[in-house]
């Protein structure tokens, strides 16, 4: 008994699951990245090319930086950038693992791009480990000015060493919401409302810590190609 009893509650688990990760109506694969392939790095444009590379290990492939730096941004922004550079979004879910290998310590995080236009105008989702004024949020960047956006927010990510975490991003327009999701899909770590950037690129990063990415997978309605050297183009503040 005991034992149908348990095989219940996964399958009812696994039923919830998959309602939770359905995809909208017009929703279709736009695309989707592995790192199998050493070429897959002309799919980004980074702010530091010198500090990203595709490892291999463990029969595993993925796409790593370090905290090296020399783009300079915004005090409290991101300035480890890599953008996926060929493709800008509106309403969008991205799904992507990610590992946060940096000293454990608060200011251990992880960035992710969204809404991207150019270097000033971008929204950034920070996950760190401890939530406070200039933590763990959803940032607009809006020329000179940065504003937390988020409408509810986690204490703060439990990064476990060596251990790749399942990321989940959700870009509403109409609904107004950026809405994060880390290994609990039913659950989000945070909620942003804000409807400032439309279109624009994705990406992922960092302040200041070494990151890990892999198994990017991006779902959307559609997509605007986007400019292949995006960074060029981007000012670096003389900060």
């Amino acid at each position: 008994m005991k034992k149908i009893i348990f095989l219940f509650l996964i399958l009812n688990y696994i039923i919830i699951i998959s309602h939770a990760q359905e995809l909208p109506l017009g929703y279709i694969l736009q695309y989707s990245q592995d790192f199998s392939d050493k070429n897959a790095v002309a799919d980004f444009n980074f702010s530091n090319p010198d500090s990203w590379k595709i490892v291999k290990q463990n029969n595993n492939s993925y796409l790593e930086f370090s905290e090296q730096s020399n783009y300079f941004p915004l005090v409290g922004c991101p300035n480890i950038i890599g953008l996926l550079s060929g493709q800008m979004y509106g309403d969008f879910i991205l799904e992507a693992d990610i590992m946060q290998p940096g000293e454990d310590n608060d200011q251990r995080n992880t960035c992710i791009i969204v809404s991207l236009k150019d270097s000033t105008h971008y929204y950034y989702i920070h996950l760190t480990s401890k939530a406070d004024d200039n933590s763990n949020n959803v940032f607009l960047v809006n020329d000179t000015i940065r504003t937390k956006t988020g409408i509810r927010i986690s204490e703060g990510i439990n990064w476990v060493n060596d251990k790749w975490h399942k990321l989940r991003v959700e870009r509403d327009i109409l609904k107004k919401t950026i809405t994060v999701y880390i290994n609990d899909m039913l659950n989000p770590v945070m909620v942003a409302r804000e409807r400032t950037l439309i279109m624009g690129y994705i990406g992922f990063g960092s302040i200041g810590t070494p990151g890990k990415i892999d198994n990017i997978k991006i779902w959307a309605p559609t997509f605007v190609p986007g400019e292949d050297n995006i960074f060029y183009k981007i000012p670096v503040s003389d900060n």
